[in-house]
């Protein structure tokens, strides 16, 4: 028999999760407010960290790989704090962030041809609409190469987590799998929000809507115990 996750756990992470979800609205609600903002993206940090230690001192667990998912919270969390302030600096927090991720995803589950397939195609979506839609305007040549770069990083992140599900279909996995799709719908909003010459206020609304509940569910991933058994 599997043994359950302590209540106390259960409980911190259920209230974690409430609160951001609640914060996210207000945060909205008040056009963007940049200090509902950096509590919000803080929580889900300190969700992550307070699981990490969990993980750490009570199940006693191997640290290395919640550690760098624990750090691509934290710098998740810098990005937003540094993103509405410097575009370039802010997109290169997260890709770090992203790639964070990347690095413990590969590390639960060893490369595969599924990963390649998965990445080239969505790549290949992706970089094709950034550089030949028209209705994306960048004002500097460096902001599209970076806003591509970070696209090849997150579509390569969602591959990956999509293919670690279909070879290990558990609870652990398939967490992780929605909310790197989460992540990755919350991105091409955000680039069309501030990229698109065809601006509506919801496209906004829709990137943050998608956003917290993807970093809250991978913070929420750490404390799921995940099964060893593949899936054949």
């Amino acid at each position: 028999m599997k043994k359950k996750l302590p209540y106390f756990i259960c409980l911190i992470n259920a209230l974690f999760i409430l609160t951001i979800f609640i914060l996210n609205y207000f945060y909205q609600l008040n056009n963007f407010n940049f200090t509902l903002k950096c509590i919000t993206s803080g929580l889900f940090a300190l969700q992550g960290i307070i699981n990490f230690l969990y993980l750490l001192l009570v199940k006693k667990v191997h640290f290395l790989i919640p550690l760098i998912m624990t750090i691509g919270l934290v710098l998740a969390m810098l990005g937003d704090v540094t993103i509405n302030h410097n575009f370039i600096i802010g997109a290169a927090i997260f890709a770090l962030g992203h790639v964070a991720f990347l690095i413990s995803y590969f590390l639960k589950q060893k490369g595969r041809l599924l990963d390649i397939v998965f990445s080239t195609f969505l790549i290949m979506g992706t970089v094709f609409f950034i550089a030949t839609s028209k209705h994306l305007v960048f004002n500097e040549a460096i902001l599209k190469a970076v806003v591509i770069i970070y696209a090849v990083i997150i579509s390569i992140m969602f591959s990956k987590s999509l293919s670690n599900f279909i070879y290990k279909k558990n609870l652990h996995n398939l967490i992780i799998t929605i909310s790197s799709l989460l992540f990755l719908l919350s991105d091409l909003f955000l680039l069309i929000a501030w990229f698109s010459n065809v601006k509506e206020p919801w496209q906004s609304n829709v990137c943050m809507a998608l956003y917290y509940p993807a970093l809250t569910g991978l913070a929420l991933s750490l404390i799921i115990p995940e099964s060893k058994k593949a899936t054949k």
